[in-house]
């Protein structure tokens, strides 16, 4: 597997999990307990782990998630980036 590989299948795989928590944050939202994601981040690390993703790629990318979720999500969203602030950073 050459370098560019390996950045193309980190890539897509942090993709995925970028998906994953969007999905999660949704349904814990419609079943009215953003906490019952956090377990989320564990699993996510975990999963990332498993695809030799480093701790450093993860970490950069929470925080890309929730400056994302700052600027895309209004004041409705507050108990979401609140959740994001103190889980992601």
């Amino acid at each position: 597997m050459t370098m560019t590989d390996r950045i193309d299948t980190q890539s897509s795989h942090i993709e995925i999990t970028g998906l994953d928590l969007t999905r999660s944050i949704f349904a814990a939202l419609q079943l009215g307990d953003i906490n019952l994601i956090r377990g989320e981040i564990d699993w996510i690390r975990g999963l990332l782990h498993n695809f030799g993703i480093a701790e450093a790629h993860l970490l950069r990318f929470f925080e890309g998630y929730r400056k994302a979720a700052h600027v895309s999500l209004g004041s409705d969203a507050q108990p979401v980036l609140d959740w994001l602030d103190n889980t992601c950073t």
